[in-house]
């Protein structure tokens, strides 16, 4: 049987990728990783120790070394797929800079999301991302991703990085290399929640959606629930609107029936939802003000909502992908090994802006 780069990555451990860039002595391939390339490559006769000397010197002096490619994979859409190529506009001389190719790509098409339910992919989705993971040296993963992804990351042994949380079960972390870029959403709606508590408020509205089971929504619900736990106060029910469903648009239940008053301040996880607060405010001859909300959203949607003016805890989007890039430059050089997370400290802006409630 022929040895192939193929043949020793996979004795290795590691990618075709760092095999190449290891058996050319580059320096973002760390000295352990190209050791046990140069040994696998003797020991299964791909090349005699002068040829892989030669190999080394003429890596070390070629600065037209192939550059690994990395696909940046949107999953949700043409609008996410727009969002993303907005975001990487202005980062696209990065890749380059870190040693390696980009490309992005969208799967406009796919199962349709269902509110409260989890993720999942059919055969046509998995195939579309085999297709890529064979193609590229490694991933990057932006949308919701469905678990039945795992088995194929495992499968091609792409290193991947996802945006957002890893879907489990997870395999064992020695077979594959995978890592999350993201920011801490329970954090985020309990920092916002208790803002508020701080200054008084005790009945505080969580305008929120139904999104998919376990993200972004419902991971601010968590937040906002930890938050008043901790603070002894009981959670109203009838406090949290889910009217908000972007995935359907479906109308949601009568908000606000609630007998003890309407609400002193509001958590509004997505920008776009806002003016539901504002209706609900107006409805008793009264305006919002900024001072009794705190937003959450990312810079691009605080702006685009013209809200800019309201207390926030807020992501930025050009942060968190090229953060992403970043971990990939260090997994195209790295051995599987233990599931990372990274995550990133969410900003915030205009919280000294925020008024306790007018009774108390």
């Amino acid at each position: 049987m022929k040895v192939t780069m193929k043949t020793i990555a996979s004795e290795v451990g590691t990618s075709i990728a760092t095999v190449s860039l290891a058996l050319a002595d580059h320096p973002r391939v760390n000295d352990d990783t190209k050791e046990r390339v140069r040994q696998a490559s003797l020991r299964l006769g791909y090349c005699t120790p002068s040829e892989l000397a030669a190999r080394s010197q003429r890596g070390s002096r070629d600065a037209e070394l192939p550059k690994p490619l990395v696909k940046f994979l949107v999953l949700g859409g043409r609008n996410r797929l727009s969002v993303a190529s907005e975001v990487l506009s202005p980062l696209m001389g990065l890749p380059s800079q870190l040693g390696m190719r980009l490309e992005l790509d969208g799967l406009v098409e796919g199962p349709d999301a269902v509110p409260g339910a989890k993720p999942h992919a059919d055969a046509a989705t998995l195939d579309w991302l085999r297709v890529h993971a064979v193609e590229a040296q490694a991933l990057i993963l932006h949308g919701v991703v469905p678990p039945e992804v795992i088995p194929v990351l495992t499968e091609t042994g792409t290193p991947t990085v996802t945006i957002g949380p890893i879907p489990g079960p997870l395999p064992e972390a020695a077979t594959l290399r995978l890592r999350s870029v993201g920011y801490d959403e329970v954090g985020a709606g309990r920092r916002a929640t208790q803002a508020l508590l701080d200054l008084g408020h005790r009945r505080i509205a969580l305008v929120t959606a139904r999104g998919t089971a376990g993200l972004y929504y419902d991971r601010w619900e968590d937040g906002y629930r930890l938050a008043l736990s901790r603070a002894g106060i009981p959670c109203d029910e009838r406090l949290i609107d889910r009217r908000g469903d972007r995935i359907t648009g479906a109308p949601g239940h009568p908000f606000y029936a609630v007998p003890g008053g309407e609400p002193t301040a509001y958590v509004v996880p997505d920008p776009s939802h806002l003016d539901r607060a504002q209706a609900v405010v107006a409805s008793s001859g009264g305006t919002l003000s900024p001072g009794q909300v705190v937003l959450g959203g990312t810079l691009g949607s605080r702006q685009s909502s013209n809200c800019v003016e309201y207390p926030a805890i807020y992501t930025d989007a050009s942060l968190l992908v090229s953060t992403a890039l970043r971990q990939v430059s260090d997994l195209l050089a790295a051995s599987p090994g233990p599931i990372l997370t990274v995550q990133l400290p969410h900003l915030s802006v205009h919280l000294d802006r925020l008024m306790p409630p007018t009774n108390a």
